[in-house]
């Protein structure tokens, strides 16, 4: 009978103790689980905050960059800016005077300043009392280079064509010849009278195209 009783009592210790180890384990394995959520989320809240610090960072360096280049582009486009006005300021006053450089194989007092689209025409001979040629001259600086428009302009010279058009314009006093152009009476010029030598230039000339005297 006490046989009977101790392993009775011997197979309920065991099956407490089975009961209790599996308890143990369950319990283990759901700690162990709610560790690694817990852990997971502070990762994921950790690296978070780090990319959020990582972009701050990188924000405020882009703006520093930002500011930096717009500090060194505009003083960079002022310089342009400065350096271009004074070539091309430098480019027109050497256009009106070049007639009076040694580098310059006409007289001065026959050529006219155009500006545009060729800078002078050169009537060689005009001073003396007999033209004897009539040169296109374009003026350059440093190492600028013929336009589009220029570079056909001097091909068609190249090419001699080149005409002389004489065009009659009627009067409201006389009647035109047969044949010519019949129009309203027009000014031929704006009455830009040089000072110094009392002719007249264009509407637009600068200097006087006679004897290179500035007008206005």
């Amino acid at each position: 009978m006490l046989i009977a009783v101790l392993a009775f009592l011997l197979i309920v210790v065991t099956l407490l103790l089975l009961y209790l180890l599996s308890q143990n384990v369950s319990l283990k394995s759901t700690i162990e689980t709610r560790a690694s959520e817990q852990f997971r989320q502070w990762r994921e809240k950790e690296l978070q905050g780090l990319q959020q610090q990582y972009e701050q960072i990188a924000q405020r360096e882009a703006d520093i960059r930002l500011s930096q280049w717009k500090q060194e582009s505009t003083e960079t486009i002022r310089k342009e800016a400065i350096e271009k006005s004074r070539v091309v300021t430098l480019g027109k006053v050497t256009e009106h005077v070049v007639p009076f450089f040694p580098e310059f194989q006409h007289n001065p007092k026959d050529a006219r300043f155009l500006g545009a689209p060729v800078d002078f025409i050169v009537f060689d001979g005009l001073d003396a009392g007999e033209v004897q040629q009539i040169t296109f001259v374009e003026v350059k600086t440093g190492s600028s280079s013929l336009t589009k428009r220029e570079r056909q302009i001097r091909d068609a010279i190249n090419r001699r064509c080149i005409a002389w058009e004489e065009l009659r314009i009627a009067s409201t006093s006389s009647q035109a010849p047969p044949g010519t152009l019949q129009t309203n009476p027009i000014e031929a010029l704006s009455h830009n009278i040089c000072a110094r030598c009392k002719r007249e230039n264009r509407e637009k000339a600068d200097f006087c195209g006679y004897c290179r005297n500035q007008l206005g």
